[in-house]
């Protein structure tokens, strides 16, 4: 039950992503073989892990031993992303966002910016990368949620075109403290630049 329990949240879809090319064979006991498509994992193992304890958690329901878990990603072995593109261009331009905002942030930094500044905004822009690659998409479920950051629905919705909108069977009353900090560092840079 327990087995059934983890190997259920961790095939959910934002930790692996079909590759449009090659084929992996999968040997059972019987000694039939299925041909399956190659999978590339998005998340790494050590996230998955802490995802689904942090997910235990919040359920109170009580999961399989850390070292289990990590035998059971073993046998389950997929490849590991290590570029994006060509895989998930929309998530290879978000890369490339960040890599961009740390590069303004560096020529700021050599313009004279104060260099604590520029190293907390690194930081900041690091975490919020981080947390867009790994823990965002477990928050972001096919259920509604009352953080609007989280909530498909809302999200989706366009403000200007009624076409586009879709209103929500509940109040967005939460907050996602790490939603809010990468937005608080892009919103007070965008406004404001950096202290003089």
């Amino acid at each position: 039950m327990k087995l059934n329990h983890f190997l259920s949240f961790v095939d959910q879809p934002y930790f692996y992503q079909v590759v449009s090319y090659g084929t992996r064979i999968l040997k059972l006991e019987s000694g039939e073989q299925l041909v399956m498509p190659n999978v590339v994992r998005t998340v790494g193992r050590s996230n998955m892990i802490e995802q689904y304890l942090s997910h235990c958690s919040s359920e109170g329901y009580e999961p399989l031993g850390r070292s289990t878990l990590w035998r059971i990603l073993k046998v389950r072995e997929s490849s590991q992303r290590k570029s994006l593109k060509g895989l998930d261009n929309i998530s290879a331009s978000g890369a490339e966002g960040f890599d961009a905002l740390h590069k303004i942030v560096d020529e700021l930094e050599q313009s004279g910016a104060p260099q604590e500044w520029c190293q907390t905004t690194r930081k900041k822009l690091k975490e919020g990368k981080r947390y867009l690659k790994t823990d965002y998409r477990a928050h972001c479920r096919e259920e509604d949620s009352s953080c609007p950051d989280h909530c498909r629905r809302y999200a989706l919705s366009d403000p200007d075109n009624s076409d586009f909108q879709a209103s929500c069977d509940h109040e967005h009353l939460e907050e996602s403290d790490q939603c809010e900090s990468l937005k608080n560092t892009l919103q007070y840079r965008a406004k404001r630049g950096p202290p003089t």
